[in-house]
């Protein structure tokens, strides 16, 4: 099987698919999804540019954060993280109803790019990741539509 075809089947049994712009467009953008994980949820990330929810809770779109980028190794990876414990946090599982509050969504993006910001700061992966008491209180609080 192609990459295409490997990472489409994955595609179609994942409640939540994250990826970049750039690697979407190489299997062919949001068509892509649309044909092979219609029904999961869709995290989209465009580096320092604004990154998107989609799925049941509808669609929300927040702006990366401004930062000067020293090293940008790990901010991809800090950004999932961020998005992944908010989820987490808010019991926001496939079918619940914290899955389709677009505020959880919102704030799972917030503190993504919270994360990215700081990984982007130093160089490294994780010499950025300090002083994360902002992004505890957010990743635990209640979501407030």
């Amino acid at each position: 099987a192609s990459m295409r075809e490997a990472v489409a089947e994955l595609a179609s049994r994942a409640a939540l698919v994250q990826a970049s712009e750039t690697d979407l467009d190489a299997l062919g953008g949001e068509r892509f999804l649309r044909k092979n994980a219609a029904s999961a949820t869709w995290i989209l990330t465009a580096g320092s540019g604004a990154a998107r929810a989609v799925g049941a809770h509808g669609a929300v779109e927040l702006a990366a954060l401004r930062a000067r980028c020293v090293d940008a190794t790990g901010a991809g990876d800090a950004f999932l993280a961020g998005v992944l414990a908010v989820l987490a946090a808010r019991g926001a599982v496939p079918g619940s109803s914290a899955w389709r509050d677009p505020a959880v969504f919102s704030d799972a993006l917030r503190v993504g790019h919270m994360l990215g910001r700081k990984v982007v700061s130093k160089v490294g992966a994780v010499a950025g990741l300090v002083r994360l008491e902002t992004e505890r209180r957010l990743v635990r609080r209640p979501s407030v539509r």
